[in-house]
């Protein structure tokens, strides 16, 4: 996949989870389903047997059946994102994908292509993680949980390698060719590019020009959210800021106001310590 972390290309956006629950009742499998971030408070509400109507109008939408049981896809759109600042637009709208960019954006150079980088990396160990500290305990406890999860290491290897290529997405993009031209045409700025995230989930190919009412349905929604833009305020950066002087730690350095809690940083560290713990265990049980 192309682009980095805050980009609008699916390489900048698209994050991986894990869920293990003893309330799964399709266990073993990839979902494919759209999944925003504001989708997690309805959703973990709703698993800690909240009511999602209590939740009032949010843009989060509850997810937790979907995961759970049906595998019924429930969001089939997702704004990624408007930045008028960089001009970087992009939405999805079920397996069509909108984006658009300008000159000054670096979304040009990661839609240009040069050849591939070669090898990033060692080869993913099934060993080292199974017989890791982590893959120990959880194998142990998954066998505490339920008898009927508790595999041989042969099974655990096979159904892991099994899931593990189900959710690469390599083996699905299309052949990419290089660029004769680096110095040419911009895409996606002298015209928004549309993909096929399912069919190619790299976004190597623009074909808004093959499906033009995907894409003008694309274009109009991005139009209908724009007018609900609130405009970007960067703030001076402040040098104050600094976690040097915190010991290391982001934490607030501008004057408390009255009534405001403060915490050092030996304490932040306890809190996001505990919350890690806390998110690690709800996911992977």
């Amino acid at each position: 996949m192309v682009y980095e972390k805050g980009a609008v290309l699916d390489g900048g956006v698209r994050g991986v989870a894990a869920i293990w629950s003893p309330w799964l009742k399709k266990k073993h499998r990839v979902s494919e389903n759209l999944f925003h971030i504001t989708d997690w408070l309805p959703t973990l509400y709703t698993a800690a047997g909240g009511n999602f109507d209590d939740l009032g109008q949010i843009d989060g939408i509850d997810q937790w059946e979907s995961l759970t049981e049906t595998s019924k896809r429930m969001r089939t759109m997702a704004l990624i994102n408007i930045d008028e600042t960089s001009g970087e637009e992009a939405l999805i709208l079920n397996h069509w994908k909108v984006v658009k960019s300008n000159r000054t954006s670096d979304i040009v150079y990661y839609l240009k292509y040069s050849g591939e980088h070669g090898k990033m990396g060692p080869e993913y160990n099934m060993n080292d993680v199974a017989e890791s500290l982590a893959g120990s305990r959880l194998s142990k406890i998954n066998c505490l949980v339920s008898k009927a999860d508790c595999m041989d290491t042969l099974t655990t290897y096979d159904l892991f390698y099994n899931i593990r290529s189900q959710a690469k997405i390599d083996s699905k993009c299309i052949e990419r060719i290089a660029d004769p031209d680096p110095n040419g045409r911009y895409q996606c700025f002298d015209s928004p590019c549309l993909f096929d995230i399912q069919q190619d989930p790299c976004e190597y190919q623009n074909i808004a020009s093959r499906h033009p009412e995907a894409f003008n349905m694309t274009i109009d929604l991005l139009v209908q959210f724009k007018k609900e833009l609130t405009m970007q305020n960067y703030p001076a950066i402040d040098p104050a800021a600094d976690p040097r002087f915190f010991d290391g730690y982001w934490d607030t350095w501008m004057e408390k106001s009255v009534g405001s809690i403060s915490f050092g940083g030996q304490l932040n560290s306890c809190v996001i310590i505990i919350l890690i713990m806390c998110f690690y265990n709800y996911f992977i049980y």
